[in-house]
Formats: C-alpha cells, sequence, structure tokens
C-alpha cells in the first residue's frame, strides 16, 4: 500500500503523545516505513511497524484521493 499523504489532526498528536507517551513523528515514520500493513474493516487498516521502543501498532484510517 503506498500512502501519499499523512494528515494527523493535533487533537489526536496530543492524544498520541500523553496517553501513549509517542510524539506523531514516530507515528508518521510507521506509516511512511518498513511496515505491515493490514485491512481491518471497511476503510479502517492497522500498522505494524518497529520503532526506538519496539514495536508500535498504528490503527488508521485510509480515504484514496479522488481526482
Amino acid at each position: 500500500m503506498l500512502i501519499q499523504k499523512i494528515l494527523i489532526s493535533p487533537k489526536v498528536s496530543e492524544k498520541i503523545k500523553y496517553k501513549h507517551g509517542l510524539d506523531s513523528i514516530v507515528t508518521k515514520d510507521i506509516l511512511e516505513g518498513n511496515r505491515n500493513i493490514e485491512k481491518v474493516g471497511g476503510s479502517n487498516y492497522m500498522a505494524i511497524g518497529l520503532c526506538s521502543n519496539g514495536y508500535i501498532t498504528v490503527f488508521f484510517e485510509y480515504e484514496e484521493e479522488r481526482n
């Protein structure tokens, strides 16, 4: 899967930082880097990747761009 644009709202970024102790840059690195992505239903996906903190699982919604 080729992800062309990653948008993380400031509200979600704060939640990731304070609830899980991760910077949103780490989350973006997981989505952009070497990872395993699986569809979990509808337009929802799960990405599993390795960072300096260990393995991270990111759940996200993917919407294809329409021309």
